[in-house]
């Protein structure tokens, strides 16, 4: 809902069939295994004057690995 994007947004936009996305949007979960806020994110979003997303709809890496659209392909980089 804003002009900016970041990554995952990105590929979530680029990978859209017959006008649907098709990856899912979840509640964003930007804290740490014990519950906590992670400083990281604290740190960073304070840094660009915005709240923590948390538990807005959006979309990141480890739930696009999740997804049944991605299959894994073995590339020989050294050929």
């Amino acid at each position: 809902g804003n002009d900016s994007v970041y990554c995952s947004e990105m590929v979530y936009n680029s990978y859209v069939k017959d006008g649907r996305h098709l990856f899912s949007l979840n509640p964003i979960d930007f804290k740490n295994a014990d519950g906590v806020m992670s400083p990281y994110f604290e740190s960073l979003f304070k840094r660009i004057e915005k709240p923590v997303p948390q538990g807005k709809k959006g979309i990141l890496p480890r739930d696009m690995f999740g997804e049944h659209l991605l299959v894994p392909v073995n590339v020989d980089i050294t050929k």
